[in-house]
């Protein structure tokens, strides 16, 4: 086990290399960083955390591995397109595929008017195929530079027609047009525990080993931030 002083050096130099992220609404604009505590918060406790049971989750179950990552993110980010592109691959490589990490997906739409909608669909496509939530969430990311908020309902029927998901067509899309209340209900506990969790941007990262949170970290990180910060 990493000697505590030892592993408080670690989280700081974590936080020092945070990268910003994507601004949601209602935030300062800074970027969080990693943060020590003396008294860690157990994964059942800590507000990020409150709900992932139920949230798509890539590996274990959240809190059955040797570490649980809670993401939260939005489709429309292009921070967040990066990370997926760049840094979730190996993750799932080395962590997540073999079994050791859960990565948890928790939604905090607000950087593109087109990301509420997008997020709407994504939960409704979960909710039906877990499989094609995955394929329509990284189709998303690709595409993100066509799609606004006018064509973000056309453009998810597309990317549903081309055979992303075999989620019913006609039930995702009344959930992008809002209609779906227990997906609002789902996006609104997403953002009080994003908020409650102090993040402020994405996307963000809480990070838990052991059942008790590590640290939160922002932006597009390495996968080395994650291995020193989790033991991997």
């Amino acid at each position: 086990m990493t000697p505590p002083a030892t592993r408080r050096a670690l989280l700081a130099a974590i936080g020092s290399v945070a990268t910003a992220g994507c601004l949601g609404r209602g935030t300062d604009g800074d970027a969080a960083g990693g943060e020590a505590t003396d008294a860690p918060q157990s994964i059942d406790a800590h507000p990020a955390a409150d709900g992932v049971a139920d949230a798509p989750t890539l590996g274990p179950d959240p809190g059955a591995g040797e570490a649980t990552i809670v993401a939260f993110e939005d489709p429309s980010c292009s921070t967040c397109a990066a990370f997926a592109d760049e840094t979730l691959p190996r993750l799932r490589e080395a962590a997540i595929d073999p079994g050791r990490v859960s990565y948890v997906w928790r939604s905090v739409p607000g950087v593109e008017p087109w990301g509420r909608p997008a997020t709407r669909a994504l939960w409704a496509v979960y909710r039906e195929d877990s499989d094609g939530f995955w394929a329509l969430k990284e189709r998303y990311y690709e595409r993100r530079a066509g799609i606004d908020a006018d064509s973000v309902r056309r453009r998810t029927r597309e990317f549903l027609d081309a055979g992303v998901s075999t989620a019913a067509a006609d039930d995702v899309l009344a959930a992008v047009d809002g209609d779906v209340d227990a997906i609002e209900e789902r996006i609104e506990r997403d953002e009080r525990a994003a908020e409650e969790s102090d993040v402020g941007v994405v996307p963000s990262f809480a990070l838990f080993r052991g059942g008790e949170h590590v640290t939160t970290v922002s932006g597009n990180q390495s996968y080395g931030v994650f291995e020193g910060a989790l033991e991997l």
